[in-house]
């Protein structure tokens, strides 16, 4: 019985099976060991943190990742191992202080981009209404911009050309010129207008109580 032992004792098969599965428990002991749930969280949501804060308006929303990572790591620092928490807790940081700034160079950019629109649409446009024709008792009614606020001006009895020149801005850019013939005008009748220079709209008719009509939305830059 004790011979039986000592041969399998000593039986390299049986000796090479025993050693594999010590090397796999240490193995698997020593990963188990080098493991802490949540540092490995904060790394995970730090970096997307890091990820999404160079994106535009995902940042933020996102900000809050990053800032709960931070929380997993500190709490991660009470467990063992710590170098996993420590290593999360790091960039989870770097996460939130990122989102921060990029938030507020966004919100920066946004800012001047709505102060150089406003600008822009604040710049004068010299705006000509025209009438030409022969007769001599046509009603025109223009659109005018005065203070911020849009309205109409008519004129009656006029005698053709008929020329007005309004001041607007880019960001009024609605236009509208009519014009009529009176009862004894019976040639042609024509409006145009004219915004920075540039002819936006033209109508010509002809007869007595002829009406034309030119309309026109946006600048000509």
């Amino acid at each position: 019985m004790v011979a039986k032992k000592k041969d399998q004792d000593q039986d390299p098969v049986v000796n090479q099976t025993i050693n594999k599965t010590v090397t796999v428990n240490r193995v698997e002991a020593a990963s188990a060991s080098n493991k802490n749930g949540l540092g490995t969280a904060a790394l995970v949501l730090g970096i997307i943190g890091i990820v999404f804060a160079f994106i535009p308006f995902l940042d933020f929303g996102s900000g809050i990742i990053p800032l709960i990572g931070l929380i997993l790591g500190l709490v991660g620092l009470t467990h063992l191992p710590k170098k996993p928490a420590v290593i999360g807790s790091i960039v989870a940081g770097v996460g939130v202080v990122l989102s921060i700034i990029m938030m507020v160079t966004y919100i920066a950019i946004f800012f001047n981009a709505a102060k150089q629109v406003e600008k822009d649409n604040s710049a004068p446009v010299s705006v000509i209404y025209s009438v030409t024709g022969s007769g001599s008792d046509a009603s025109v009614t223009y659109s005018t911009y005065t203070n911020g606020s849009s309205g109409t001006n008519q004129a009656t009895s006029v005698a053709l050309p008929f020329s007005k020149t309004v001041t607007g801005t880019k960001g009024w850019s609605n236009y509208a010129l009519t014009a009529t013939n009176g009862q004894n005008d019976t040639g042609d009748i024509s409006c145009k207008i004219t915004v920075a220079g540039k002819v936006v709209s033209t109508q010509t008719s002809s007869g007595a109580f002829a009406t034309v009509a030119c309309s026109a939305t946006g600048t000509s830059d």
